[in-house]
């Protein structure tokens, strides 16, 4: 591999990481923390997966990533944008509020059914999910977006928080779509945490929830890296066209290392966007 790669790609890894340990502004640490690991896996030269990384590609991902987080590595300008509060107050869940939730879920649910009836268990064999159609797909996976009210909702039956959280993210695990689930989950996190400052400045040691639940939103964290995986395996188990897991990494990371499995789903997923922005810079944006 080229040293001028490697290079960029350790020293714009290594901003990135001290960025998310060093940020204290929790916005801050979480955009930090997505930039880097949605930089340091997909373009490490370890795969040819999606083809290899071109120094162009390199080049413009780590310009994007400094530029993108340049103004908020500036003290000043982080003072400036921390001085600002947001102040809010909660919403009420009246009957209005809860029939209408459910008569969504129910929309979803009852397609989902047919999706099922129609095209038979895809949990298992995520291949068929290909075959539901766009509309099916959207229609099925709306519902995950309720969750992300919960933070700002005045909730507190037990049935309430079933019917808001997760309900609503059943359905697209039903069709395979888990990096959106992950995704909504992240964000649910993310909201809740920030929720609880107020119009305080954003640090994570003035969140009581942080402080209180650290063990359960580390949990939380592993058990939705745990069904990415579980998912992205049972798919290729199951899968009539896909090769085996093995032989997905001695085909495209050239190694017997089964370590390499725990990286894999993740690598995979974000290297498809990169390897479609790869293949453009490589044909000179043509």
């Amino acid at each position: 591999m080229d040293f001028d790669y490697l290079l960029i790609y350790s020293l714009v890894s290594l901003y990135l990481l001290i960025g998310t340990i060093k940020s204290k502004a929790i916005v801050n640490k979480f955009l930090f923390g997505f930039f880097f690991i949605y930089y340091f896996i997909p373009i490490a030269p370890i795969s040819s997966y999606r083809g290899l990384i071109v120094y162009d590609t390199l080049v413009l991902y780590s310009l994007f990533m400094v530029l993108s987080t340049l103004p908020i590595a500036l003290p000043r300008l982080v003072l400036f944008f921390l001085d600002k509060k947001d102040r809010y107050t909660k919403i009420i869940v009246n009957h209005k509020v809860f029939v209408a939730v459910l008569i969504h879920l129910l929309v979803v649910y009852v397609l989902l059914a047919k999706v099922y009836l129609t095209h038979g268990f895809i949990v298992l064999n995520q291949e068929a999910r290909f075959g539901i159609g766009g509309f099916n797909s959207y229609i099925i996976k709306s519902s995950i977006y309720i969750p992300l009210l919960y933070p700002y909702l005045s909730i507190k039956k037990c049935q309430q928080k079933i019917i808001f959280l997760f309900l609503p993210l059943i359905p697209a695990l039903m069709i395979g779509s888990r990096g959106t689930v992950i995704l909504v989950i992240v964000s649910l996190l993310m909201l809740s945490i920030i929720e609880d400052f107020k119009g305080e400045r954003f640090l994570l040691r003035k969140s009581k929830i942080w402080l209180n639940n650290k063990k359960m939103i580390l949990g939380t964290g592993i058990l939705g890296f745990m069904i990415l995986n579980i998912f992205f395996y049972v798919r290729r188990i199951f899968s009539d066209t896909l090769i085996s897991n093995m032989d997905l990494i001695r085909t495209y990371f050239n190694s017997q290392n089964v370590l390499l499995l725990i990286i894999v789903p993740l690598y995979l997923g974000f290297k498809e966007t990169l390897g479609i922005t790869n293949v453009i810079v490589r044909n000179d944006f043509s």
